[in-house]
């Protein structure tokens, strides 16, 4: 009962780290750094929120990153940054490679929630034949 009256309350605060900070940033540096302010007091914003949801879903929930989560967060935060940096430089190349590293990393990460959850469930065996009829099945036969 206590977790379900804190919810709203705990959701409106971290909504409200969100906009305290993007409303801050923008109000403030606005007459220095013109519009880009929106993009990085977007950025900084997404950062804190990120972080207020961790320490509450730590806090509640006894929440812990797993290797493998923290694996994939890396992975695609370098890609991003490398698909970013390509883009400044080459935007054809990044504009081809953008979505193709889209779709690898998709099915490399529905490859992994499958193999989390099992191949239970109507699409998770169709699913699971899709992966195996492309070479890349989720069971070892060993």
């Amino acid at each position: 009962m206590r977790a379900t009256i804190r919810t709203p309350i705990l959701r409106t605060a971290m909504e409200m780290s969100f906009n305290i900070v993007f409303f801050a940033m923008n109000w403030f540096l606005l007459p220095h750094l013109g519009l880009l302010v929106a993009a990085i007091a977007f950025m900084v914003a997404c950062l804190v929120c990120f972080n207020v949801a961790y320490i509450l879903a730590r806090r509640i929930h006894g929440f812990r990153w797993q290797g493998l989560s923290l694996q994939l967060l890396a992975l695609h935060g370098s890609l991003a940054l490398t698909l970013l940096g390509v883009a400044q430089f080459f935007p054809l190349a990044a504009a081809i490679a953008s979505p193709l590293l889209a779709l690898a990393t998709a099915l490399a990460g529905l490859r992994v929630v499958l193999i989390k959850m099992g191949p239970e469930g109507r699409v998770a065996t169709r699913l699971t034949r899709l992966y195996a009829a492309i070479g890349w099945p989720l069971r070892s036969n060993s």
